[in-house]
């Protein structure tokens, strides 16, 4: 099954971007596009629903570079990749240096399909990172306003099971005086919850000591 793709095509002939769209397709994408060829048709199409952002390197009144920095001033998370007739090696490095995710040359447009998916990919691994920075940032929050330990493990738990996909998630802490499990939360799949192993321990305090 094709791989939906948003894509805004920055772009002043039609034929190179059915080219463009055309590698996209015999690279299993979907492609639902627009294609512009102004700064203002550009901003007025710059959305945070896009998937990636192909620009020529030259346009008669704008270029890469200035939509670059143009996307990147709305603070868009969005893999903005070069691809152009003729660039030279500066000017692509100075490009990438600037945050492209990409570039390449029109007459080797079979390195489209792959390179839009790295580049997609490189997003998805930093949004989760930063998903994971700012969970932990919460957690570590909660615990110095509150010692509410039950409050706690509920957001370290619901952080884990929104994060990362598996079947269930248990925070269980052992009882050094009693050697007893005790689970403080949980979520996922009732019967995951049952079947994860009694002996994974995630933290192990001493419940109950006055020491």
């Amino acid at each position: 099954m094709a791989i939906p793709l948003r894509v805004l095509v920055l772009e002043d002939r039609d034929s190179d971007a059915e080219l463009m769209l055309h590698e996209l397709r015999r690279a299993g994408f979907a492609p639902a596009w627009r294609l512009v060829n102004s700064k203002a048709d550009f901003l007025a199409n710059l959305a945070p629903d896009i998937d990636v952002v192909l620009a020529d390197y030259h346009l008669p009144m704008f270029d890469a570079p200035h939509a670059l920095e143009l996307l990147q001033a709305r603070e868009l998370d969005i893999p903005f990749i070069v691809v152009s007739g003729t660039i030279n090696e500066e000017a692509a490095v100075d490009c990438m240096k600037r945050g492209a995710a990409d570039y390449l040359l029109k007459d080797r447009l079979a390195r489209l399909g792959p390179a839009v998916t790295r580049a997609i990919e490189e997003r998805r691994l930093r949004r989760h990172a930063k998903a994971v920075t700012d969970a932990l940032a919460l957690i570590g929050e909660e615990l110095l306003a509150t010692p509410d330990i039950q409050r706690v493990s509920r957001l370290i738990v619901d952080s884990v099971w929104r994060l990362f996909p598996t079947r269930a998630v248990a925070l269980r802490v052992l009882d050094d005086r009693t050697q007893e499990l005790r689970q403080l939360a949980g979520a996922g799949e009732p019967e995951a919850l049952q079947e994860a192993p009694s002996d994974r321990i995630v933290a192990r305090v001493r419940l109950g000591s006055t020491s």
